[in-house]
């Protein structure tokens, strides 16, 4: 079963529409045509605490 996950630093929320991406990397991973329809898992993990690697942002 093919599980496709991506991390996130809480400060892209209201930046990033996760659930449009996830939708958008299931039908790209579904029209491979390498897997069957149902197999298929996205997901988004978002992340309270991080340290970004420019060190300009960091969590509150």
């Amino acid at each position: 079963m093919p599980h496709f996950t991506m991390e996130y630093s809480s400060n892209l929320d209201g930046v990033v529409d996760f659930k449009a991406l996830c939708a958008e990397v299931h039908a790209t991973i579904t029209a491979s045509g390498l897997f069957e329809l149902g197999a298929v898992r996205v997901r988004a993990i978002r992340c309270e605490v991080y340290a970004v690697a420019d060190r300009l942002r960091k969590s509150q």
